[in-house]
């Protein structure tokens, strides 16, 4: 069955959660080792990051998780059309035109907008309205990312075509389930492939951005407290990676604490500081040792995390472990798919086979 058009799935003036990925032509490793010769392109996942970096940083768009694998990669993100309505003229020209630029200098960063370019951009009032709307953009985001690796790679290997198998892949989050399923999916995927041992503090992936962040921040707050975490999950305080990626969301949000509304960064280094999973990262932790069967002394006890879950426990696994396979255009419970209407004709979705007998259990 044919994908719907991306209009019917996503729609760049609402708040979406959204699954996005793309994979290189005919599954060759042009991002990673390939196993058969032993030609390593792994340095390339560097480039896609680097990128996120820079296109994270100006779209209005969160980058919740993400894991980069030797044919294709992952990234879970929310559009936030909201603060993108509540940025000034000349704020939307600088963020769009910054998106834009080219290769980065030696030390990552990419060049900065100039004044002429940013007031030429002002004074043409539709297409400054079209820059808005393309900021939360899932697909002007996926074109610059993919169109910039394409290049790139070609450039180095002296040659034109293909880099990419199709056009990128998308499914819309449609509930909280859905969400968490989804991320776990994603950081549990290098670890899966074989690429990373459990819980390492890898570049290629949010999870090990995470862990090396929570680490220090702890450490600096109480040295004990985190040489104790680090001991109960095996983490390497002394582990320098995971520095590459700066524009990741923050994973807990806590609805009695945190501010209320869009929650811009004043960072500049993120869309905003919103969480956006009501656990916290001990609790996620807990969830994805769960997940891969790694429960402390065979513990079958449902995580915390999940004990909420309107979802039975071997249901939400199915979605953690099967989440490419069982969904389409849309990602939920079975009665949140059912009750989801397409963007422009108000039909109902198509819920795969799969889908339906996984998630009636």
């Amino acid at each position: 069955m044919c994908r719907d058009p991306r209009s019917e799935v996503l729609d760049p003036h609402q708040v979406e959660a959204v699954h996005l990925y793309n994979r290189t032509i005919d599954g060759l490793y042009l991002l990673g080792k390939n196993p058969d010769t032993g030609e390593d392109f792994s340095y390339r996942q560097g480039w896609l990051v680097d990128k996120m970096n820079q296109l994270f940083a100006h779209l209005c768009i969160e980058l919740l998780s993400y894991g980069v694998l030797s044919n294709h990669y992952h990234l879970n993100v929310r559009t936030r059309p909201d603060i993108a309505a509540s940025l000034t003229d000349r704020q939307v020209a600088e963020r769009w035109l910054s998106a834009l630029s080219g290769q980065p200098d030696k030390d990552g960063n990419f060049k900065q907008p100039s004044e002429q370019a940013i007031e030429m951009l002002m004074a043409n009032k539709e297409k400054l309205e079209k820059c808005r709307t393309q900021l939360s953009d899932c697909s002007h985001l996926m074109k610059q990312l993919n169109q910039y690796l394409a290049q790139r790679a070609n450039y180095e290997d002296g040659r034109r075509g293909s880099f990419w198998g199709g056009r990128y892949g998308s499914t819309r989050l449609v509930d909280d389930e859905a969400l968490l399923a989804c991320t776990v999916y994603i950081d549990l995927n290098r670890i899966r492939a074989g690429l990373d041992k459990p819980f390492d503090q890898h570049n290629s992936g949010a999870l090990g951005h995470r862990i090396t962040e929570v680490l220090r921040a702890q450490y600096e707050a109480d040295q004990a407290q985190a040489e104790a975490l680090a001991r109960r999950h095996r983490f390497d305080l002394r582990e320098k990676g995971a520095d590459r990626c700066r524009v990741l969301s923050k994973l807990e949000i806590d609805e009695a604490r945190d501010a209320v509304g869009s929650a811009p960064s004043r960072s500049g280094k993120r869309c905003s500081d919103k969480g956006f999973l009501p656990i916290s990262f001990d609790r996620y932790m807990e969830l994805l040792k769960w997940t891969l069967g790694m429960n402390e002394e065979g513990k079958i006890e449902l995580p915390a995390a999940l004990r909420f879950s309107k979802l039975p426990a071997k249901a939400w696994l199915s979605m953690a472990n099967r989440f490419g396979e069982l969904f389409g255009g849309i990602a939920g419970s079975l009665d949140s798919m059912k009750e989801e209407r397409k963007h422009v004709s108000g039909d109902g979705y198509f819920i795969r086979k799969q889908a339906r007998v996984v998630l009636q259990i």
